[in-house]
């Protein structure tokens, strides 16, 4: 459904993620336990039973998502924050990646089935605090303190081979340096296939 996702905190940008499908639902599947799947089912992960979640009446289905499912900021920094929090999102070019189809057999042809995806709302919700008198007093001296925050937070990258070479029996996947603090801790390889990512 969506091409990218980031998140600014005062303009700056604390963490993006490309084809946030893929990457949430390879997270999904490694480390959402059994109440985590009961808690998404109102987002659409049904897994492992694959459960409609569409209505049948108006062919409409609504979701909550909480962010700390598409960035892993939120997983790991789970402290108050001050400022503007802004979140951006780029929606993809169609929305093939968005559902499954299981079959729409008339006689012995198939017919291909057409479906389009509309957004009519997007809503980011976010607790607001609000300080009594001496607390608000020392945030107020720290931000004109102008100290850093340190975010120490994990980060998802995402690194695709369009296509593997047929009969090959090795493949070489380019790969990015980096210094020693963001070094990767694991490294998950996926595969699929007759997926077309366009």
């Amino acid at each position: 459904m969506f091409q990218s996702i980031s998140y600014d905190q005062n303009g700056k940008e604390l963490e993006s993620v490309r084809d946030v499908g893929t990457v949430s639902t390879v997270r999904g599947y490694l480390f959402y336990s059994a109440e985590d799947t009961k808690q998404l089912a109102i987002a659409g992960w049904t897994y492992p039973k694959n459960v409609e979640v569409i209505n049948a009446a108006s062919l409409a289905f609504s979701m909550f998502i909480p962010l700390k499912h598409l960035l892993n900021i939120l997983n790991d920094y789970e402290w108050v924050s001050y400022g503007k929090h802004s979140i951006r999102l780029v929606r993809a070019g169609n929305d093939n990646n968005c559902f499954k189809i299981t079959g729409n057999a008339v006689g012995t042809a198939v017919v291909p089935t057409k479906v389009q995806l509309g957004i009519e709302n997007v809503e980011l919700k976010v607790k607001r605090l609000f300080p009594n008198d001496q607390i608000k007093l020392q945030l107020l001296k720290a931000i004109k303190a102008d100290t850093p925050i340190l975010i120490p937070s994990r980060k998802w990258e995402l690194h695709m081979l369009p296509s593997l070479t047929t009969g090959a029996t090795n493949e070489i996947w380019a790969d990015n340096t980096s210094p020693f603090l963001e070094s990767p801790r694991y490294c998950i390889v996926r595969f699929r296939t007759d997926h077309d990512l366009t």
